[in-house]
């Protein structure tokens, strides 16, 4: 049975829970989006991000939340951007914010189990959030699922806690991408509460080819 840490599960639910109740301020209008916490952390991450990207190609972000912020900044950067989330709580509110914003052409949102989706192959981009992923397992699991139905030529982006900075609170993919990508480069974001790992597969060895 996988370990699960209470820490993790504890973080996420709260964050959950601040998100969706922000966006309920915001779709009941007490609220905007510029008040949002965090909004100056998204815009400098996204612009980040985004230049690792293919602009002419699709994006799926994995664990896109009650306020899908990163697909609408990608939006406007010019991206097309399908979210993928299990809540359906989660994706329906979605649903009313990208609506409420007018992102409709550029934004879908899909409810899904991102261990179990099996259109990866579809994307040029797939960015998995810092907090898809409930424990070490579950993230492992996603992450090879990507691996193995991901566009060869394809790339992740996989955001991940820095461990001094959030004292162990997300799940740190560090310890096992290697397993599956080769990590290109990190990005620190978030103001260095995290980092994104700019993955791609790996090159295969000479042996493996004969």
């Amino acid at each position: 049975m996988a370990k699960v840490n209470k820490k993790i599960i504890n973080q996420n639910m709260v964050d959950y829970q601040k998100e969706k109740n922000f966006a309920i301020q915001i779709l009941l209008g007490k609220k905007s989006l510029a008040e949002f916490e965090y909004i100056v952390d998204y815009v400098s991450t996204i612009k980040l991000e985004s230049k690792k990207m293919n602009p002419d190609g699709l994006v799926l972000f994995v664990g896109s939340g009650p306020i899908p912020l990163s697909a609408m900044l990608l939006a406007d950067e010019g991206f097309n951007v399908d979210c993928l989330d299990f809540s359906n709580e989660a994706v329906l509110i979605g649903r009313e914010i990208i609506k409420k914003f007018g992102y409709q052409k550029r934004i879908q949102i899909i409810a899904g189990d991102a261990r179990l989706f099996n259109n990866y192959s579809v994307y040029d981009t797939i960015v998995l959030a810092l907090e898809a992923g409930v424990n070490y397992h579950t993230k492992k699991e996603i992450l090879e699922k990507i691996f193995t139905s991901m566009k060869p030529d394809g790339l992740v982006l996989v955001r991940s806690s820095n461990e001094k900075n959030s004292e162990g609170s997300y799940v740190n993919s560090s310890s096992y991408l290697e397993n599956f990508f080769h990590v290109e480069q990190t990005i620190q974001t978030f103001s260095g509460y995290c980092s994104t790992k700019v993955c791609k597969m790996p090159v295969p060895h000479k042996a493996d080819l004969i």
